[in-house]
């Protein structure tokens, strides 16, 4: 049976700033059931930008390395939403819109000229 976290787990897992929760966390994630969800992976980012102040290629260095420790759904997506994020001033959410649109060619309607930009004509 698969464990789902959220991003406080995967901060302590990161961050490591509370020595009790990081070594839960990291318990956790050391049993290869971990789940972890898109959403969460783009609140993490957001955290680490603008609570952490951590910069983006490092925030992108470290949800990178986390992959290879749980299971992400929709993880071909998640991979290049992170590039994109560490790359870009776009938030996680839009990268993650933009990966799709990459992989997948989903048409995408959007106002927002920064995406348009890195779509794929569909």
């Amino acid at each position: 049976m698969a464990t789902m976290i959220d991003e406080t787990v995967i901060l302590r897992y990161l961050l490591n700033d509370n020595k009790r929760q990081a070594d839960e966390a990291a318990a956790t994630i050391a049993s290869g059931t971990t789940l972890v969800y898109p959403e969460i992976i783009a609140r993490t980012a957001v955290s680490l930008r603008d609570v952490y102040h951590v910069p983006r290629s490092v925030i992108g260095e470290a949800l990178t390395r986390l992959l290879e420790d749980v299971t992400v759904v929709d993880e071909a997506a998640v991979r290049l939403a992170i590039r994109y994020f560490s790359s870009t001033l776009l938030d996680f959410t839009d990268c993650l819109m933009v990966a799709r649109n990459v992989l997948c060619g989903h048409r995408v309607v959007s106002f927002d000229k920064a995406i348009l930009k890195k779509m794929l004509p569909v």
